[in-house]
């Protein structure tokens, strides 16, 4: 086996590229079979049969979770150990305009390309995490322990232009039910408490709270029911509200200010509110660790397996490269297929395209 790092990393691109055309066929079979959270089963199935034929010894239903999979490849107490992360969970009504199906093949893909050329001298896994648009599948994996080990964790994710690392923004998700009292709208208006009325009034008052936020923050919301009959007055309106920030604490102080924009608009109508979470494997997703703790595990991984630097993890990983493309007129990529203009479609085939990585480290 080749020792110098040059050597790896030539060895790598080539056998990637030998073994590409699967993983693009199983990217756009997944493209066009698209599945919601939790119910990923066809494209789950896939992907962890793909990486078992490849010798990695898969498990499934991971973490009560029947879509999550785990592929393993290398001794349990081999060093470093590096987990790739597979989403493959869909958009309602848009597909996999997030490009997951992306994520869940070059993880895949990049994982085996990287078991090859280290022969069972690192651990190499696959971590199969279902339902990231709504649920938050690594956050359950997190607290199930599948991290627990794990050096470093990286994906690739599709973009519009290409990045060594994205910054990530916290999410907490809120969901107000306003109720009221329905009436006759026609006859009778005066005997009805409207709770749309009150939802969009919640609207008017988020909007007003956007000037003052920090510029990173976001806050976004629908209405999800809003009455039933234009001549009836509404008893029942329900909203789903996503609040993102970078900065842990100040996310919970604007997640406040959103439930007292929803809270005013309950005390100017007179209609109750209910104010919930959306079902989630956790409610509040923490923004990414520290450049300090990346640099902790970076030292780790450059220390290699038996005193040799056989892995460099900077921005890249063992010159494993990888491209994102929007459009057919992309020079790093050879194809693509599209849904929606924001689907992007890269994988492993030059290696002198680009790595797109969103990174999380575990600390120690």
């Amino acid at each position: 086996m080749t020792t110098t790092l040059g050597a790896r990393k030539k060895a790598l691109v080539g056998f990637i590229d030998g073994i590409m055309p699967e993983w693009k066929d199983l990217a756009l079979r997944i493209h066009d079979h698209p599945e919601l959270g939790l119910q990923e089963e066809k494209a789950s199935t896939w992907l962890a049969q793909a990486v078992e034929r490849h010798g990695f010894t898969v498990t499934r239903n991971v973490a009560r979770l029947k879509t999550a999979f785990i592929g393993s490849a290398g001794r349990k107490t081999a060093r470093p150990s590096i987990a790739f992360l597979a989403e493959y969970d869909a958009l309602p009504d848009l597909g996999h305009a997030c490009s997951h199906n992306l994520i869940g093949a070059a993880a895949g893909l990049a994982a085996i390309g990287v078991a090859h050329v280290t022969a069972g001298a690192a651990r190499i896994q696959v971590v199969g995490c279902p339902a990231e648009e709504f649920f938050g599948g690594k956050a359950r994996l997190l607290k199930s322990g599948v991290f627990r080990g794990v050096d470093v964790a990286l994906m690739a994710h599709g973009y519009y232009l290409t990045l060594g690392m994205r910054p990530a923004i916290g999410r907490a998700s809120v969901i107000f039910e306003f109720h009221g009292k329905p009436a006759y709208a026609s006859t009778v208006p005066e005997r009805g408490v409207n709770a749309l009325d009150a939802m969009i009034q919640t609207f008017n008052n988020v909007a007003m709270l956007r000037q003052q936020v920090r510029q990173e923050a976001r806050i976004h919301g629908i209405i999800t029911d809003g009455g039933r009959a234009a001549n009836v007055i509404p008893d029942y309106a329900r909203a789903e509200f996503y609040v993102r920030s970078k900065d842990t604490a100040y996310l919970r102080q604007l997640e406040k200010k959103v439930v007292a924009c929803a809270r005013a608009a309950a005390l100017a109508t007179g209609a109750r509110l209910d104010v919930s979470s959306v079902q989630c494997a956790d409610d509040r997703h923490d923004d990414v660790r520290s450049r300090a703790t990346r640099r902790g595990a970076r030292g780790r991984i450059q220390r290699g397996v038996g005193g040799q630097r056989c892995f460099t993890i900077r921005e890249n990983v063992v010159g494993l490269r990888a491209c994102t493309a929007r459009t057919r007129s992309s020079p790093f990529f050879p194809f693509t297929r599209a849904r929606s203009a924001s689907n992007a479609a890269f994988f492993f085939s030059s290696p002198k395209t680009a790595f797109n990585l969103r990174t999380s480290f575990s600390e120690r």
